[in-house]
């Protein structure tokens, strides 16, 4: 797969459909390039003022928190909307070191709005009511609050008990604990459930010590002691007090002296945070299972300062918290990375957003680079670096038959300015060679519909993999012949938004090839087909390809005001930018965000 082509010899590679001269390049460094006409079209345009500074803080965030662990970059939408799941975890790690989420009034806003629905729409995960509701209730008590219809939650929190004093949720499991921690902090009397009482006592006559020759018997058993004693104490019962205490405490006893074993075996972060609780409760939380508990967490630690409980390479809410408390027990307190993850997924919302594992593209990534160096923000070239080096050959989610990924790749090395190692480069001509025979055999046909063909040109002209005379003259003829009377290029039967798309492709195409189309018709077309200050919808895809198309004949759009007022009404205020106005469940994409920074980078005078 990584031939490279010989970096001293001129190679012509003979296709089909054409040739291509192959110019091979040594000391290969990537340095910016000038697209932009040298008309401006605003005079004394300042960007950050237009933007906003708020603007171009969130964006920033949410750019910096769509880095995923491969070191590439995904979608920024997740980062904004708030989850009950990670409000509780995070507020929950926050209250063990005694701080609050930074938008503490914002989140107390947030939790009372979702209360009105018991927070069913709290949270995009899949989990049941009965656990959005107990991460709302339980939000609300690490916060100091009383939700407002506290009578309406008790109702329903007592609707799930049943018969023998159990307390079942919807997927039928006992949540017996979290419903009277639910009512406890609600101010409700658990102790007078004289038939919870009775289900817990009778749940603790049946926990039966294990063989502690089976390790995990005495992990899952101890963890169960906990729970028990927990829900005994809720409920004004002494544990201690019952017959068969010293039989049950044995395992915990046991276990403080034996903690090879906990070594050797380390249970699951919400494990090992119950056995800890449990060994404290007793008396029993020794040096060593101290020692061992720390070693245990700062090799379970994360590259972005988080826990997974999951055993994933991405810090997330659940992990994150019970590392926390398990360091709390131990008397350890968390290092600021991880306090610095757990405050940096706050929403301008309120709440905490919901931590999930993507994997980087190659779009993405790039896009990234671009609108966060833009912006001012900081970009960690040496982990982008080593996701480059594996993305180039293996551009998932892409086919590598597709031109965009590649291209990408290209443009993040050379926006970051980082020189690739002569066998990248290689590869990356010898691709786009082979790029070219596929697309000169088979993509000719409807060549201006294909806005593809615009980016190979230009990769082929940073790598020296470029057309020769012939093969450019059929491509200028087979684009000329596919224009309109009207000015316009395409078979578009009509539609405007193919219209104009592929016209600015033929511009940007022609123009690519050494061809200057000036054709006052088509010029005419595009300027008249601005609406409500931009093209198509208007939506950002289509007036980007415009704007573009224009300012490479070298004209501005007749409304620029209009324009700028198009940017901003479909500018996100928490960060980012949306893909037209009154775009429905829109929270700002990097994609959109990332054509309307470069609208905005095509109207100055560069």
């Amino acid at each position: 797969m990584k031939n490279p082509l010989s970096t001293i010899f001129l190679i012509f590679l003979v296709f089909a459909a054409g040739c291509i001269s192959d110019f091979s390049q040594k000391g290969f460094k990537i340095t910016s390039p000038q697209e932009i006409s040298q008309i401006g079209c605003i005079e004394n345009f300042d960007v950050t003022n237009f933007l906003g500074e708020n603007w171009i803080n969130y964006t920033l965030k949410r750019v910096y928190l769509a880095q995923t662990p491969d070191g590439g970059f995904t979608e920024i939408v997740d980062y904004v909307i708030p989850d009950i799941l990670s409000t509780y975890y995070f507020t929950k790690a926050l209250t063990l070191v005694n701080q609050t989420p930074y938008n503490k009034v914002q989140t107390i806003k947030w939790l009372h709005e979702e209360e009105k629905t018991f927070f069913r729409n709290s949270t995009k995960t899949n989990i049941n009511d009965f656990l959005k509701l107990y991460f709302g209730v339980m939000s609300l008590s690490l916060l100091n609050e009383t939700p407002s219809n506290r009578e309406d939650i008790i109702s329903l929190i007592l609707s799930y008990k049943q018969d023998n004093g159990s307390f079942i949720d919807e997927d039928d499991t006992d949540m017996t604990e979290k419903a009277l921690e639910m009512l406890s902090a609600l101010g409700y009397n658990v102790a007078e459930l004289n038939d919870t009482k009775m289900h817990v006592l009778n749940e603790w006559s049946n926990l039966t010590p294990p063989n502690v020759d089976n390790f995990r018997s005495v992990v899952k058993y101890i963890s169960m002691f906990n729970m028990y004693t927990n829900m005994l104490q809720m409920l004004g019962i002494d544990y201690r007090d019952l017959k068969d205490y010293d039989q049950k405490v044995y395992p915990l006893i046991w276990l403080s002296q034996n903690t090879s074993f906990f070594l050797e075996s380390p249970p699951p972060l919400f494990l090992m945070t119950y056995i800890l609780e449990a060994l404290k409760k007793e008396n029993s939380l020794t040096d060593d299972i101290k020692s061992a508990t720390y070693k245990i967490l700062m090799e379970e630690k994360l590259w972005d300062g988080g826990f997974n409980l999951f055993g994933l390479d991405y810090g997330e809410p659940q992990g994150t918290y019970y590392a926390v408390e398990a360091l709390i027990l131990i008397g350890k307190m968390p290092e600021r990375d991880t306090i610095n993850f757990i405050h940096e997924r706050e929403t301008p919302l309120g709440g905490f957003i919901f931590c999930y594992q993507s994997f980087g593209d190659p779009l993405s990534t790039y896009m990234a680079v671009h609108t966060s160096k833009l912006l001012g923000g900081e970009i960690n070239k040496t982990r982008i670096k080593n996701y480059l080096s594996r993305a180039v050959y293996y551009r998932k989610p892409y086919s590598n038959d597709e031109l965009a990924p590649l291209y990408f790749v290209y443009l993040t090395y050379k926006e970051l300015g980082i020189t690739m190692d002569n066998e990248t480069y290689n590869y990356i001509r010898n691709e786009t060679a082979r790029l070219f025979n596929l697309y000169l055999t088979e993509k000719t046909d409807n060549i201006v519909e294909d806005g593809s063909w615009i980016s190979l040109i230009k990769l082929g002209k940073e790598v020296g993999v470029v057309l020769d005379e012939k093969t450019k003259n059929q491509l200028i003829e087979k684009i000329l012949s596919q224009r309109n009377q009207d000015g316009t290029f395409g078979n578009h039967s009509g539609n405007i938004n193919k219209k104009l798309l592929y016209t600015s492709h033929a511009v940007l195409l022609l123009e690519e090839l050494g061809y200057k189309c000036r054709d006052e018709r088509t010029v005419e077309f595009l300027l008249n087909s601005q609406m409500n200050g931009g093209w198509g919808v208007p939506d950002l895809y289509t007036t980007y390809y415009v704007v573009r198309a224009l300012r490479t004949i070298g004209v501005c759009p007749k409304d620029v005001d209009g324009l700028l007022s198009f940017l901003k009404r479909v500018q996100y205020p928490y960060g980012g930018f949306n893909f037209y106005e009154g775009q429905e469940n829109a929270y700002g994409g990097l994609y959109e965000t990332y054509l309307a920074l470069r609208i905005l980078e095509l109207l100055p005078l560069s």
